[in-house]
């Protein structure tokens, strides 16, 4: 809900905001059975925000597919 009211206000702002879930990265709370490597998890967030689009405002967006932008819905 904090999401979406905050996407709201800022919308009126014309800030965009949406939310990145980068998946299972190996790091010390990830631990090392995780898929993916700091390296692979912050490529995959750099290629899914030059695909983002205004249509993506306020959403919660899997980064794991790269630049393919993957809605979770809540």
């Amino acid at each position: 809900m904090l999401t979406i009211c905050m996407g709201k206000d800022l919308e009126k702002k014309k800030i965009f905001f949406s939310l990145l879930h980068p998946g299972w990265v190996k790091t010390d709370m990830g631990t090392n059975k995780a898929p993916l490597t700091p390296d692979a998890a912050a490529k995959n967030i750099f290629e899914c925000l030059q695909a983002i689009t205004n249509e993506h405002h306020c959403k919660l967006i899997d980064t794991r597919d790269g630049n393919k932008v993957t809605v979770i819905p809540y």
